[in-house]
């Protein structure tokens, strides 16, 4: 084969490795592009401290469960939300209480609220709602409660009070969110809202997600809260929404009180929103599983056949 034979090939040879070169620098640079422009807004978010309505809660004592050999893409977290509006000692009791099961090998969400008016055995002490548990020894206390009665393991937690909450979702969602509300809603939430498909800001979606003057009562106020959550993460994966997200997840690192560093939420905030995981929801108890009681030193509460909701939520969470 003649020089001039070999010439052709070697040049196209040679424009193939151009241009593969000039593709990778593009890559390599909007990767690093992306990647400064992701920590410099989550910093951002970290730094926002002048849109706080209440300072953020202060840290807490939290010992988590080792997670399963036997299961190790299944996570649990303990999601917790609390009211200070009203409420001088931050030690108060939870309002909202949520296990949030992530099986990130099957890409499935399983979503658990616990009424906070079970009557249950709180560890070291006499029976009360189970809300109290945080009032008596904190996010530990309410972990271990949940934990000893239920058996399931909690790896993590996440605590925020509702002032705070609202100011996420505001950031997080500027234009508002777009809810479903089921009927007319006003008794004792300060503001009427109106039946039908509209946008929320943050302070009408609480509102939407603590309203419980109806016959429903607090069963009412959990399914709606779930229905949120339901769809904030629906609207948080829409692409449209990805470039706010940097930033409000580094608000939340200041306003969300949590046992997981800066680095670690931010971790599990991008692989839930890249694995974009199925959701489904429970409540504990379960349908004709309690009946109503009046203690003295308790209140109105939920007396529960642990027996049956134990079984329930581990069928319900594939053990």
């Amino acid at each position: 084969m003649t020089e001039k034979q070999r010439t052709p090939r070697r040049m196209k040879r040679r424009k193939k490795l151009r241009v593969g070169r000039v593709l990778f620098t593009v890559f390599f640079f909007g990767l690093i592009g992306v990647a400064t422009f992701v920590w410099l807004e989550f910093q951002k978010g970290e730094t926002l401290m002048n849109r706080l309505t209440t300072e953020p809660i202060a840290a807490d004592e939290f010992e988590g469960d080792l997670m399963d050999p036997a299961e190790p893409a299944v996570e649990n977290f303990l999601l917790l939300g609390v009211d200070l509006e009203d409420e001088e000692d931050e030690r108060n009791r939870t309002d909202t209480m949520m296990l949030v099961s992530w099986d990130k090998q099957n890409k499935k969400v399983k979503l658990v609220s616990f009424m906070r008016d079970i009557y249950t055995e709180i560890p070291g002490y006499q029976s009360y709602k189970l809300n109290t548990a945080y009032y008596l020894e904190g996010v530990q206390g309410i972990k271990e409660t949940i934990t000893t009665k239920f058996g399931v393991p909690i790896h993590h937690y996440a605590l925020i009070d509702f002032e705070n909450f609202k100011t996420l979702l505001d950031m997080a969602f500027p234009d508002g969110l777009l809810v479903d509300v089921e009927k007319t809603m006003s008794e004792n939430l300060y503001m009427t809202l109106h039946e039908g498909e509209r946008y929320l800001d943050g302070k009408e979606m609480l509102a939407y997600a603590r309203f419980r003057a109806d016959n429903e009562g607090d069963f009412g106020r959990v399914r709606r809260q779930q229905q949120l959550i339901k769809t904030i993460r629906d609207e948080a994966l829409k692409p449209e929404v990805w470039p706010r997200m940097p930033r409000v997840i580094g608000a939340a690192t200041e306003l969300v009180q949590t046992d997981m560093d800066s680095k670690e939420e931010l971790m599990h905030a991008f692989n839930f929103m890249r694995q974009r995981p199925e959701m489904e929801s429970l409540t504990i108890p379960v349908e004709g599983s309690y009946v109503y009681a009046d203690y003295e030193h308790a209140g109105n509460v939920l007396e529960i056949d642990f027996e049956e909701n134990i079984r329930a939520l581990h069928e319900f969470l594939g053990e």
